[in-house]
């Protein structure tokens, strides 16, 4: 197929609108608008599906989406903008490709759902992010920015605004991802079982393309008083990460009275999963860890050998995958190993179950299985 570049070299102000319910397909051909004094094209609950593998808004070039509909952004390669403007009125764009934003990044209204798929920044401009107007990650992507000296903001949630500012204040710079999920789960992940401890329900994960650990980052969360669970107190909250096998607790700073829905931490260099916890106010500086459980699976009963440094009490707690507590029992752990047993369980019906063991620092679970 022959291939055609149409160039848009203009000096002054280019719009081209289509109208309602449009779509706006690139096939086959490339476009390209490339120019020097501002070339808008301007697409009015429009579609737009990229299906060719060159195409780009460079120069001061800028792609405005308005209108009050629901809108996709996508087709078989990723799009590459140098300036794009939202302005959907309180609907959304919705992702169906990766998107690349060379200069700057406008969120006036309306929310970018990425889904799946990426939305990477670079090194470009952010202007707006609000409540009404934010990078929605319902899924597995992530909005990336680079990191030099100073703030960043990540205007990103899922069913709400919880936006996140990173400040590198390494000599070193790097690139930056986060998403927001609507839960706090055991793994981390916003798939598995979920907490049903005094959190705010909602979980960052934050990652970077850096492996060497060489990073200094503060990282400030922000969330709404009507995402806290019941029983949150947020006078003795507290920010939390997940190291890949329980969450621990870190030195936050709580935000001031203008900003009291926020945690800041300084110094991280291990990025994972953050959260915000008030579950106890973790003043002792416990280790403690769980050697074995046996029998598992389990008919009626079973044991759990815990290995703690201090005398303190701890409890055991046995939940249904739903979520429901089916058994408790509270333990007064010596220092050493202690087998701690959890009788009686006959009547529970045969699933996977998940078992949790906590003190005052830590919050141990995995899952068990009940047979017949």
């Amino acid at each position: 197929m022959k291939k055609i570049i149409l160039l848009v070299v203009l000096a002054g102000i280019c719009l081209t609108t289509f109208s309602q319910n449009a779509n706006f397909i690139i096939t086959g051909s490339s476009l390209k608008l490339i120019n020097t004094g501002g070339v808008k094209l301007l697409l009015h609950n429009t579609n737009f599906e990229n299906n060719a593998a060159d195409s780009s808004v460079q120069g001061d070039s800028e792609l405005i989406l308005t209108g009050s509909n629901e809108i996709t952004m996508g087709g078989l390669f990723a799009n590459s903008f140098h300036n794009l403007q939202i302005d959907k009125l309180g609907s959304a764009v919705i992702l169906g490709h990766h998107l690349n934003i060379s200069n700057q990044l406008t969120l006036n209204s309306g929310n970018v759902d990425i889904g799946s798929n990426n939305l990477n920044l670079g090194t470009g401009n952010l202007v707006g992010g609000s409540d009404s107007s934010y990078i929605k990650t319902s899924g597995s992507g992530v909005m990336k920015r680079y990191l030099t000296r100073g703030d960043q903001i990540f205007p990103v949630g899922n069913a709400s605004y919880n936006p996140a500012v990173l400040t590198n204040t390494n000599s070193s710079s790097d690139t930056f991802n986060i998403r927001v999920m609507d839960n706090v789960t055991q793994d981390g992940s916003g798939l598995g079982f979920t907490l049903p401890f005094p959190f705010v329900k909602r979980s960052w994960s934050v990652g970077t393309s850096k492996t060497g650990g060489d990073n200094n980052v503060s990282i400030r969360l922000h969330w709404d008083k009507e995402q806290e669970m019941n029983g949150f107190a947020n006078a003795v909250s507290f920010m939390v990460r997940h190291d890949g096998a329980n969450w621990e607790k870190l030195g936050s700073i709580l935000g001031n009275a203008f900003d009291k829905n926020s945690h800041t931490v300084k110094g991280i260099s291990h990025f994972s999963t953050f959260s915000i916890s008030s579950h106890s106010e973790l003043i002792s500086n416990i280790l403690q860890r769980i050697n074995k459980v046996y029998p598992n699976p389990f008919t009626s009963s079973f044991t759990i050998e815990i290995a703690s440094k201090l005398e303190e009490r701890a409890k055991l707690r046995l939940y249904s995958i739903s979520g429901n507590l089916v058994a408790e029992s509270t333990m007064e752990l010596k220092i050493g190993l202690n087998p701690i047993q959890m009788k009686n369980l006959d009547h529970l019906q045969p699933d996977n179950y998940i078992r949790m063991v906590e003190n005052n620092q830590q919050l141990f679970s995995k899952r068990i299985v009940k047979l017949l």
